[in-house]
């Protein structure tokens, strides 16, 4: 994937009121269409809402947020996404327009885009489709606050339950004090129970201490951001915390300081052999936050 290309192509193709530079770059496809009704957004953005598209109103310049889209539904197929504005316009695929014609995959997230705040219509498309017709599913008012980092997780079971849908998640990426890291847990999976989060000590099996405890599906824990030491090398455990023999470990976590980084629990317990594409087991995804470049990698 080209990053930066698919930076410059979504802003440009998102807003007119922004102008944008290098034109070598490829652009995003802007059409037209009418979308179909869907569900509506899960979770809190913990933020005020957003006025119209453009956000400064008569014209101004747009009040922009960083958003990154990541897909965490186990089982469903590679996916790119069309934005629909609260002005009829429709968007996309916006991958498809940035050159990436492979979209984004189970464990995929895209590097922060500049987005304008507004409430928009998304639409979950395939990624071998060409336009914005034949949608996936459809998820109406959106809410993008202005000036803010924020995730948005395709979650659940794309053909069972819990339901596919979306969830936003707002970023904290300021830097920490000086010689501290901040760690934050994303539970993504959505068949897995609620779980507790913490280090285990050299050689030992059971949790040392609790970072987190009772993180349900589509929950960050609490406290949302963990100051810490860097780390090196340590293993983080998420288990259920009714069912320890249940979880994952995450080994060789390395967090130096002034990063900030998230793991992500995802995938399945269970086999989803009746979904589009093969199971997808439990596994931690981690992503730093604060270098806007796309940094994730999987730790089985």
């Amino acid at each position: 994937m080209n990053y930066r290309a698919l930076a410059i192509a979504s802003l440009c193709t998102l807003t007119t009121l922004v102008a944008c530079g290098d034109d070598d770059e490829t652009t995003a496809t802007t059409t037209t269409s009418t979308t179909s009704s869907g569900s509506g957004m899960g979770g809190d953005t913990s933020s005020s809402s957003s006025s119209g598209m453009g956000g400064s109103g008569g014209g101004g310049t747009p009040v922009l947020s960083q958003v990154r889209v990541g897909h965490f539904s186990p089982g469903a197929p590679a996916v790119d996404f069309c934005l629909v504005t609260d002005g009829g316009d429709t968007i996309g695929p916006v991958l498809e327009g940035a050159g990436d014609a492979d979209g984004i995959q189970f464990g995929d997230v895209t590097p922060y885009l500049a987005v304008p705040e507004g409430t928009y219509s998304v639409q979950i498309i395939a990624a071998t489709d060409a336009d914005c017709t034949a949608d996936l599913a459809t998820f109406d008012d959106v809410v993008v606050p202005g000036d803010i980092n924020a995730t948005i997780g395709a979650v659940g079971i794309f053909q069972g339950s819990p339901a596919f849908d979306l969830q936003i998640w707002v970023d904290d990426n300021t830097d920490p004090a000086a010689g501290k890291a901040h760690l934050r847990f994303i539970h993504a999976s959505p068949d897995t129970p609620n779980v507790d989060v913490g280090a285990l000590a050299p050689n030992e099996t059971e949790l040392s201490a609790d970072i987190w405890t009772d993180v349900a599906f589509r929950a960050a824990g609490d406290p949302e951001y963990f100051e810490t030491d860097p780390l090196t090398d340590v293993t983080v455990r998420a288990e259920a915390n009714a069912m320890p023999t249940i979880g994952i470990d995450v080994p060789n976590v390395s967090l130096p300081a002034g990063a900030v980084a998230t793991a992500f629990a995802i995938g399945s317990l269970t086999d989803l052999t009746s979904q589009p594409v093969g199971p997808n087991p439990l596994q931690a995804l981690i992503c730093v936050d604060n270098t806007g470049d796309g940094s994730c990698s999987i730790n089985q």
